[in-house]
């Protein structure tokens, strides 16, 4: 009987421990991804996904994924701070969708930056019915989108590797901003 009730603490102790392991380890990765999937700007990117029905989440994707929160950052096809936008689409949604004129200097300003970029996604997500097919127009121009849509409207198949490569890495983003911080 003693070596059974030893046996039996024992088991305990070992289920308790595994157990404080898996919460310990839980908490140590999510602050971990927290680093990695950090929400700055988060007071300019709620107003503005909220005015615009955007999802948070998918705003802080595509913000990490365009620039890594870099407000300066700049591609090497001319895309242009947070949300990485062209002067051209910069400039177009500024005046077609926002009927406002705003300078090209502004776009490097975050507040604007994220204005036009969520409004702009708005947009894309309105246009395609589809987040997927919005965030391959995001990258990809939605000329190119258009031409891919199947009959049904569907986005199935994306031929551009790096568009193909930018939807998966944002949408894979997406899910994790859900996770650590929207449910």
């Amino acid at each position: 009987m003693r070596l059974r009730g030893k046996l039996i603490i024992a088991v305990v102790l070992a289920l308790v421990a595994s157990v404080a392991f898996g919460f310990i380890y839980d908490f140590l990765m999510t602050a971990s991804q927290r680093d990695l999937y950090r929400r700055e700007y988060s007071s300019t990117v709620s107003k503005y996904a909220a005015e615009y029905g955007v999802d948070e989440a998918l705003v802080y994707a595509v913000i990490k994924t365009e620039s890594n929160f870099d407000p300066n950052a700049e591609s090497s096809a001319g895309a242009m701070g947070l949300m990485q936008l062209t002067p051209e689409t910069f400039l177009d949604v500024a005046d077609r969708l926002l009927g406002e004129e705003i300078s090209e200097d502004d776009i490097l300003d975050p507040e604007v930056n994220i204005r036009c970029g969520v409004r702009y996604l708005a947009w894309l997500i309105e246009t395609f019915e589809s987040e997927k097919a919005a965030v391959a127009a995001y990258n990809a121009g939605p000329g190119r989108v258009s031409e891919w849509l199947e009959e049904d409207g569907e986005l199935n198949s994306i031929p551009i590797g790096e568009t193909r490569i930018y939807v998966s890495k944002v949408l894979h983003a997406k899910d994790i901003y859900e996770r650590l911080y929207y449910s």
